[in-house]
């Protein structure tokens, strides 16, 4: 060891106490391994830990407040940094002892939802505090995939199950372009055209790959009314969108019916619109990059059901509503874990939920 160098134990602060003033004034110096020792003039600008007892005599602890403790943390304690910088050593960071921490915003209560008209409960316990903002930023999409059919699955729970749609087809003819980019622009220019023609009209689409590798789509279209001539002109326009020139696609090209009930919306819905799918490569297409396979459109057309509740539930309150909704679930031959944070659940009768949460806010 060198005569002017000091061992010291990793995670250990010194200054040199030939320097006056504050405590980011001081010379600190930030160790790991056998570091040169602390020189007047030499200026450490990171917070680090408090300094474990150490034997030199020529240096002095310093103690930094909790703000630097936790800001220590997030610097590699093994490395030499210091103010001036280096030759190959990355400047210090400047140490900001007042720099204000934001505190987490506190959650007091619980949340429930309610689509009295439509078929969804959605339902959370009191979280504390929140230690999360959101998942970030989406990754490509890549395929159908559960979370994608969930997120359909309480898109439509959310709507007036009186209100029933058409459920609509569009194929492709037999030559068709490879290019899926050009099947989303065929999907918008044919939707803007239904809007100019029916101005009340609001859809959720979904993009699938038939067997023969050409790409259709299925929709639920609500506020235009079955008559022969949407018929006709729903084929005449996908015909003329998609530049066929096959008066076979003309004819059998589109499929248009009338869902005849609120159970067939669920039904259309899990096996057409909600259908997982896993990315496929078929006529050297890869499935995988054609981007979005569902959506929806024109959605301040969709019949949303009014929503009840909000939050201002207990612990308690939330967890006993909770409990009730696994019973019925439990009926219904669907197990849930009873740990979870929040659930949502898709009913019959909303309304009858809310006799449940009356009853149970009336009880205490």
């Amino acid at each position: 060891m060198s005569k002017n160098s000091t061992s010291i134990g990793a995670g250990q602060l010194v200054c040199d106490p030939n320097v006056s003033g504050n405590v980011s004034q001081r010379v600190p110096l930030l160790v790991g391994r056998r570091l040169p020792a602390a020189r007047s003039g030499d200026t450490l600008t990171h917070a680090h830990i408090s300094p474990l007892p150490y034997s030199s005599p020529s240096v002095t602890p310093v103690t930094y407040s909790d703000y630097g403790k936790r800001l220590a943390s997030a610097y590699n304690l093994g490395q030499r940094v210091f103010a001036g910088g280096s030759e190959g050593v990355k400047p210090a960071k400047p140490y900001k002892p007042d720099a204000p921490i934001k505190p987490k915003k506190p959650v007091d209560s619980g949340n429930l939802q309610i689509w009295v008209d439509g078929s969804l409960i959605k339902v959370s316990k009191p979280s504390g505090s929140c230690n999360h903002s959101g998942g970030g930023k989406r990754n490509i999409v890549l395929g159908f995939s559960r979370g994608s059919r969930r997120r359909v699955l309480q898109k439509m729970a959310m709507l007036i199950r009186s209100v029933l749609p058409l459920f609509v087809t569009l194929t492709y003819p037999s030559e068709y372009s490879l290019d899926y980019t050009q099947w989303k622009k065929h999907l918008d220019t044919w939707c803007k055209r239904l809007h100019r023609k029916y101005p009340t009209a609001g859809l959720i689409w979904r993009l699938e790959a038939q067997k023969r590798g050409a790409p259709h789509y299925h929709l639920l279209i609500f506020g235009v009314d079955l008559t022969s001539e949407v018929k006709s002109w729903i084929a005449q326009s996908w015909f003329e969108v998609v530049a066929s020139g096959d008066m076979k696609h003309l004819a059998h090209g589109t499929d248009v019916e009338m869902v005849r009930s609120s159970r067939g919306v669920r039904a259309y819905t899990g096996k057409y619109i909600a259908k997982v799918q896993a990315p496929i490569e078929v006529d050297g297409v890869d499935w995988s990059r054609v981007g979005r396979w569902w959506g929806v459109r024109y959605a301040e057309n969709l019949p949303f059901s009014e929503v009840i509740g909000g939050e201002g539930l207990s612990y308690r309150e939330a967890a006993v509503f909770m409990r009730f909704l696994r019973r019925y679930l439990k009926g219904q031959g669907v197990k849930v874990n009873g740990s979870l944070p929040g659930m949502s659940v898709y009913v019959n009768e909303p309304k009858r939920w809310m006799e449940v949460l009356d009853r149970l806010l009336a009880t205490g």
